[in-house]
C-alpha cells in the first residue's frame, strides 16, 4: 500500500498493480507526512499539529483516532513508529520540537524534546547507544 498525500488534505492509497486509487481519505487541513504502521493502517501528520490513525479496513473516510498537540498551528512534518514498542509514535514539528505519543494512553504527547531552533523535517529511531549515524 502506497500513500500519496496532498496539501489539500487528501490522502490517496494505491498499489503498483492498479492504475486507479484504491481509496481516498480527507483531512481538514494540509497533510504534511504519512507512514505505514501495519498492513492495514497508516498514520499522517497535518498542519494543525495532529497525528491521525487511519484504518484501511474501515468503511469510514475519516481517521480512526486523532492525537493532538496543545499548541494550535504547529505542523507535524515527520512521523515514525517505534519498531519494537509500536505504541510509541515520534513526531517532528514545525516549532523545532520532537513529540512522543503513547497511542495506548492520552491523545496528547507524553513528552516533548526541545533541541532544535528550526523546523524538524525528519525523525528516526536509533538503536545504538553511542555513535548513531543517520539516515537509517
Amino acid at each position: 500500500m502506497i500513500q500519496i498525500i496532498f496539501k489539500s488534505g487528501r490522502v490517496a492509497l494505491f498499489s503498483l498493480d492498479q492504475k486507479e486509487y484504491i481509496r481516498t481519505y480527507s483531512d481538514e487541513c494540509s497533510v504534511l507526512c504519512s507512514k505505514s504502521v501495519s498492513i492495514s493502517s497508516f498514520i499522517s501528520g497535518n498542519a494543525f499539529g495532529q497525528i491521525k490513525w487511519w484504518d484501511v479496513r474501515s468503511n469510514s473516510v475519516g481517521a480512526e483516532r486523532t492525537f493532538d498537540l496543545i499548541d494550535y498551528g504547529v505542523g507535524i512534518n515527520a512521523i515514525t513508529q517505534h519498531p519494537g514498542r509500536t505504541n510509541l509514535i515520534l513526531g517532528g514539528a514545525s516549532d523545532g520540537m520532537i513529540y512522543i505519543w503513547d497511542i495506548r494512553k492520552d491523545k496528547v504527547p507524553i513528552t516533548a524534546i526541545d533541541n532544535h531552533a528550526a523546523s524538524v523535517t525528519s525523525v528516526s529511531y536509533c538503536f545504538r547507544k553511542v555513535g548513531c549515524t543517520f539516515p537509517m
